[in-house]
Parts: C-alpha cells; sequence; structure tokens
C-alpha cells in the first residue's frame, strides 16, 4: 500500500522514496491526492512504480 500521510512537514526525509507516500499538507491537498489515489488504483504499473 501506498500509505497517506497527513502533516508532517518534514515526512518526505523519513521517506524511502519521493513517491513511496501520499502527503496531505493541507485541507486543500485531499482532492490532488483523491485523484492520485484513484490513478494508481486504476494503474497497476505506476501503482508499482511508487513503491
Amino acid at each position: 500500500t501506498v500509505p497517506v500521510v497527513v502533516g508532517a512537514p518534514n515526512i518526505l526525509d523519513f521517506a524511502p522514496a519521493p513517491s513511496s507516500i501520499l502527503h496531505i499538507r493541507t485541507l486543500d491537498d485531499i482532492p490532488s491526492v483523491a485523484t492520485t489515489m484513484q490513478f494508481l488504483a486504476e494503474n497497476p504499473r505506476a501503482y508499482n512504480e511508487s513503491l
């Protein structure tokens, strides 16, 4: 799975790769994170590349 992280402004410092998490910094980020989640669910290759 690709974790969805809320807050923690420095979380990318701890992620194994930049695309390995979906980061919600503010409420405005929710629509784009939801779009990314839908895209990854429909595209196994993109999902596997994000791991």
